[in-house]
């Protein structure tokens, strides 16, 4: 922007703005902004900008500098700090054209559960960096063909995940839940498989990795204990400090819990009744982002 309006940027203050954009922090603001845009430059197609560059390629990245006037000896740390998501299939997306919507800026406006997730995966599942950033490209490209949870238009959207065992499917929708719902989506059902011990393990899991502790034990049982007393990965669970929604997110309502599967609802039918305004659709954009 500053070159666009003709300022000159002194040395001085462009060391400081390198400084601050790679800190050492990756939960620092500067840091996050510069990782959200090169990610979301990185895999954009067909802009004129990127002229004729493929996505997520070294080539493409370089342009991107170019174009953002990094010196050169600037550029290897950034590509230390923000790595080129290299999905193992050179083939990651096979979809028809989808109505954009998911921009840089809507996913930044809303980020408070993939936020979280992408620092559990960092800090205590020890992801490395690279892997973290695939998954992000990844997701992205599967959130941004959902429709957008605000239209006002009924829009479907069907797809179709494919993964090898143990390629990371669970993590991956994980991330597509915790950001679909960030954006707005308000109803997931996560199909677990046939068996018990499945649906227990995806219970556990997204509890353990999404859902947080803080909003577990407030939705404690009939007995007053939640459904990981005692359990032995009980301080590895998602914390956020307090309740989501008075920290200008939302709350989870789990309609199943560790023990309680969809044939006996302990909630019931109360937690599908959301609430809306009469002035208002539900999905309107000062409604949809504060309920549960």
């Amino acid at each position: 922007m500053a070159l666009s309006d003709g300022v000159t940027i002194c040395a001085e203050d462009l060391a400081a703005i390198v400084q601050d954009v790679l800190s050492a922090d990756p939960d620092a603001a500067s840091r996050e902004a510069m990782g959200l845009h090169l990610r979301y430059w990185d895999v954009l197609q067909g802009v004129a900008w990127a002229a004729a560059t493929a996505p997520l390629s070294a080539e493409r990245r370089s342009a991107i500098y170019s174009l953002l006037d990094i010196a050169a000896e600037h550029r290897a740390r950034f590509d230390e700090v923000f790595p080129i998501a290299r999905p193992s299939d050179t083939q990651l997306i096979i979809a028809e054209s989808h109505q954009p919507w998911y921009s840089v800026e809507r996913a930044a406006a809303h980020r408070f559960y993939w936020e979280a997730y992408k620092r559990y995966l960092r800090n205590t599942a020890n992801w490395p960096p690279g892997s973290v950033e695939v998954l992000d490209v990844a997701t992205t490209l599967i959130v941004e063909r959902l429709s957008d949870p605000e239209r006002v238009e009924i829009y479907s959207t069907k797809g179709l995940v494919v993964g090898y065992v143990q390629s990371g499917k669970t993590a991956n929708f994980t991330a597509v839940i915790a950001k679909a719902a960030d954006a707005g989506y308000r109803l997931m059902i996560i199909l677990a498989g046939t068996l018990n011990i499945l649906r227990e393990q995806a219970q556990r899991r997204l509890d353990k990795e999404l859902i947080g502790r803080e909003l577990i034990v407030a939705d404690q049982n009939a007995g007053g204990g939640h459904d990981y007393e005692g359990d032995r990965d009980w301080d590895k669970f998602v914390r956020y400090g307090a309740l989501p929604n008075s920290l200008g997110s939302f709350n989870w309502e789990r309609l199943t819990g560790a023990v309680d599967d969809y044939q006996r609802l302990r909630k019931g039918i109360r937690a599908l009744e959301f609430p809306k305004r009469p002035d208002r659709r539900f999905n309107h954009p000062e409604n949809l982002h504060s309920a549960p």
